[in-house]
């Protein structure tokens, strides 16, 4: 899963579950368990398996496009300013007193500034304080960094400074999306720990070598990464004592192991299987939420032959995605309907960042109508051809990923009654997104993107944000060029009413539509199973960017385990 807003992973769920096989439409899971400090106790570790695997823990790289970079090694135990709720409602974390807004006076906005509130007990795990120019060296890193991708909104920032406990960004132009920054899945860099050199690409390969969260990491290796309790953390400090990442790509041995009892938990992808599978293990509970993780084909526009836009065309209207769902996603979620916009979901802010842009009904006649007019021939084999080169679409995705491997299937079935070939192209998921993604060596690539409360979509699409050597820290993988586009993202990020936001986001989505830049499929269900004989703790988990990991810390094995 590619992380969205700067990435990723990607994760971009809605979910309704069958109540004879799992938990009821939206079920969380059980409730929190309000007595943790009593029925649980300090210690244990915790293993839990990692579907996707990062290949280094930088996340001011392009190693930040896998979404378990951050669900594992990171969100447990860096420092930020805010993160989200299980509802994706944003709320501050430990490191601050309050969320910065106009009416508490830390949001101004002639001159745009962001005022936050430290916690006076902030600290990193070697018992020194967090301050403000932490923060500051973060921001000059991500600027100066030789291979840095996160540069968007960073480089807003006019100045960064520190008075007693107070630490203001002060901002060149107003920035909407500001409540990104240094937030969710961006972090704060401890200065001291790079020797005052802000060009930070090399370093944090393996290691990391401080915290300020929960956790701090013990080791990662290409098998497993270990989490231990941070003791000098500021907040409410953890049960376990240690939490074991075990690198598990396979659902069949991420069951396996769950039966066994050499995991306690997983966050899977849904297969109409899963559920009654976990259900059938003693203490297998499994939590099922929507979200703001959003399935799509993902097109590189550069490439043949989607890089013409009556093939695309032909997809969109040719393909029953809605037949494809109905197999593969229906089952797990009843309610499971074909996506009618492109770079959000519905349900993210009760629905006011997406608009109805694209058809989610099949129509054989304009997909026929739109090849034809394009100028390719129906060959003897039924498959379209123009230029002498046959209409063969080659489709990416996560390999070993059943549920995705089997939509694959169908749409390739689909795709032969129209006249076109879709050939599977699959990788595993850390050479998909941190290798072919970045150096956009793919056709099409099927898999999620992952939303944040804010709808900003700049860094992914913006026309000057194509990866090359004149825009290194570009995440336009996807090679849209759209001046009109670009502008209104631009505009849209100096935008802070959200009503004349929502309106420029809403031209957006026309423009998507009418450029076919890609194919929105479904909202993804998110899937938390542990062993509720052996765990307690709270479940309610985020299903977006922050998975199970903000919960990580209520988590602790009951005494009669």
């Amino acid at each position: 899963m590619k992380q969205r807003k700067y990435f990723f992973m990607a994760l971009l769920l809605v979910l309704a579950i069958v109540a004879t096989a799992c938990p009821k439409t939206e079920d969380p899971g059980p409730e929190p368990t309000k007595t943790a400090a009593e029925e649980g106790k300090p210690g244990g570790t915790l293993v839990f398996a990692a579907e996707q695997y990062p290949k280094c823990l930088n996340f001011v790289t392009s190693c930040r496009s896998a979404s378990w970079l951050h669900y594992t090694a990171l969100l447990p135990t860096m420092a930020r300013f805010l993160t989200a709720d299980a509802d994706n409602n944003y709320k501050a974390t430990d490191l601050i007193t309050k969320i910065p807004t106009l009416e508490n006076g830390l949001v101004t906005e002639s001159p745009f500034t962001v005022t936050y509130e430290l916690n006076p007990k902030a600290k990193w795990d070697d018992n020194t304080p967090i301050t403000g120019e932490d923060v500051k060296f973060t921001w000059q890193a991500i600027l100066t960094s030789s291979k840095s991708v996160i540069k968007i909104g960073y480089d807003k920032i006019e100045d960064v400074t520190t008075e007693g406990n107070k630490v203001k960004i002060a901002f060149k132009e107003p920035y909407a999306p500001w409540r990104d920054l240094f937030n969710m899945t961006h972090y704060i860099l401890k200065a001291d720990a790079f020797a005052g050199k802000p060009d930070v690409s090399d370093a944090m390969q393996t290691s990391i070598g401080f915290a300020g969260g929960p956790f701090k990491l013990e080791s990662f290796s290409e098998s497993e990464m270990v989490l231990v309790r941070n003791d000098n953390y500021y907040g409410k400090k953890a049960f376990l004592d240690k939490v074991i990442f075990k690198k598990i790509e396979s659902q069949t041995s991420e069951l396996t192991t769950f039966k066994t009892g050499e995991i306690q938990g997983f966050f899977p992808q849904p297969t109409t299987e899963l559920v009654e599978q976990v259900k059938a293990i003693p203490g297998g509970e499994i939590g099922v939420k929507p979200g703001t993780v959003y399935e799509g084909l993902w097109f590189n526009l550069d490439k043949f032959p989607v890089n013409d836009k009556a093939v695309r065309t032909a997809l969109l209207y040719g393909l029953d995605r809605q037949k494809a769902i109905d197999t593969i996603v229906k089952p797990v979620d009843p309610k499971a309907t074909v996506n009618h916009c492109l770079w959000n979901v519905p349900q993210n802010a009760g629905g006011k960042w997406c608009n109805k842009d694209f058809p989610t009904k099949p129509d054989t006649a304009k997909a026929t109508k739109a090849l034809e007019d394009g100028g390719w021939k129906k060959g003897s084999d039924g498959i379209y051809a123009k230029g002498g080169q046959r209409l063969v679409v080659p489709i990416a995705t996560t390999a070993g990923n059943v549920g995705r491997e089997q939509f694959q299937t169908i749409l390739q079935a689909q795709a032969k009654e129209i006249g076109i070939e879709i050939k599977a192209d699959n990788s595993d998921a850390t050479t998909l997104f941190q290798t072919r993604l970045p150096a956009r060596d793919f056709v099409v690539g099927m898999f999620a993107q992952v939303a944040s409360p804010d709808p900003t979509v700049t860094t992914n699409l913006h026309k000057d944000l194509i990866p090359s050597k004149d825009a290194p820290d570009g995440e336009n993988y996807y090679g849209w060029k759209n001046d009109e586009a670009s502008k209104l993202m631009r505009d849209s990020d100096k935008e802070v009413d959200d009503k004349e936001r929502i309106k420029q986001f809403q031209e957006m989505g026309k423009l998507m539509a009418e450029d076919v830049m890609s194919i929105p499929l479904y909202a993804k269900p998110q899937i938390l199973v542990y062993n509720s004989e052996k765990l307690g703790g709270d479940f309610n988990f985020n299903a977006g960017q922050l998975a199970f990991s903000d919960l990580l810390r209520t988590w602790y094995f009951k005494k009669a385990a």
